[in-house]
C-alpha cells in the first residue's frame, strides 16, 4: 500500500489539515501550533492532574496508579478529542493514508522523554504494540509499527520487533473489563537477547485504558528490559471512542 500512496500522492497531493498548505496531511508549522497548547500533566491511567514535580519523575503516571504499573513513564502530545489527532489516526487507521504515519510521529518529537541517563545508546530500542493480524491484513499495514519505524529514523535509534501478538482480541468497541481481562494473554517476548538490559521506548497510536500498553510492558520487563517508556500520539477516554471510517466525522 505505500507505493500506491506514494503515487496518489503525486497524482493528487496531500494538504494540512489546519491550514490546507500543499504536501503533507500536517504541515510542521500547524503539528508544532498544536502540541504546543498540551494540557496540564494528567495521569494516563485514572485522568487525575499530576504535580510538575511527579511528572518529572514518572510522566504521565500518579503516584496512586504508579504501583500497579509496568510502565516507567507514559507521554501523548494529544488528546484524542483533538480534532487533528482524531483526522490524523483514522486517516491512518481506516483512510488508507500511510503519509499520515509522519506527523504523527513528528509529534511524539515533542514529548520530553529524558533518556540522558542511559550511558549506552544502543541500549535503547524503540518497538511498537503490534496490531491484530486481522486489522493489519484489513488495512495493508501495521500502523504502530509505521509510527514507531518512523519515529526511531527521526530519533536516530534502534527499532526492532519485540513483541509477537498471542491473541486476535479486537478491542474496538470492547468494555474497560474486557480489555483489562484480555490484555493479560495478548503478547509474547521476542528477541530475548535484545530485551535484556535495554530500555524499550513502546509505540502505538492511542491509548485509552492503558491495559494493553501496561501488559506489553509488563512482558518487556520480565524478559528483562531494565526500563519500559509508553510514547503514544493520543489518549482518549474508553467512554469517548467513536471510530468510524470517515476521518473527518
Amino acid at each position: 500500500m505505500q507505493p500506491l500512496d506514494s503515487l496518489l500522492s503525486l497524482i493528487a497531493p496531500h494538504h494540512c489539515f489546519i491550514c490546507r498548505k500543499e504536501g503533507s496531511t500536517c504541515c510542521q508549522k500547524c503539528l508544532s501550533f498544536k502540541i504546543s497548547q498540551k494540557l496540564t500533566p494528567t495521569c494516563y491511567k485514572c485522568s487525575k492532574k499530576i504535580s510538575l514535580i511527579t511528572s518529572a519523575s514518572t510522566p504521565g503516571i500518579c503516584k496512586l496508579c504508579i504501583a500497579t504499573q509496568s510502565l516507567n513513564s507514559v507521554s501523548w502530545p494529544l488528546d484524542f478529542e483533538e480534532s487533528l489527532a482524531e483526522y490524523l489516526i483514522k486517516s491512518l487507521k481506516f483512510n488508507h493514508s500511510y503519509q499520515s504515519a509522519k506527523p504523527i510521529a513528528q509529534g511524539l518529537q515533542y514529548l520530553d522523554l529524558d533518556l540522558a541517563s542511559i550511558s549506552n545508546p544502543s541500549n535503547i530500542i524503540v518497538t511498537a504494540i503490534p496490531t491484530a493480524n486481522e486489522r493489519v491484513r484489513q488495512r495493508g499495514w501495521d500502523q504502530a509499527k509505521l509510527i514507531a519505524k518512523k519515529y526511531a529514523r527521526l530519533e536516530h535509534l534502534n527499532y526492532k520487533s519485540l513483541l509477537l501478538r498471542a491473541s486476535s482480541f479486537d478491542q474496538i468497541g470492547a468494555s474497560k473489563l474486557e480489555r483489562s481481562e484480555a490484555s493479560v494473554k495478548f503478547f509474547k517476548p521476542r528477541r530475548l537477547s535484545l530485551i535484556k538490559g535495554s530500555t524499550v521506548i513502546l509505540i502505538d497510536d492511542v491509548v485509552t485504558t492503558g491495559s494493553t500498553l501496561n501488559a506489553a510492558a509488563k512482558i518487556l520487563k520480565e524478559a528483562g528490559a531494565n526500563e519500559v517508556h509508553g510514547l503514544v500520539f493520543a489518549r482518549q477516554g474508553l467512554h469517548k471512542i467513536k471510530y468510524s471510517n470517515n476521518p473527518k466525522s
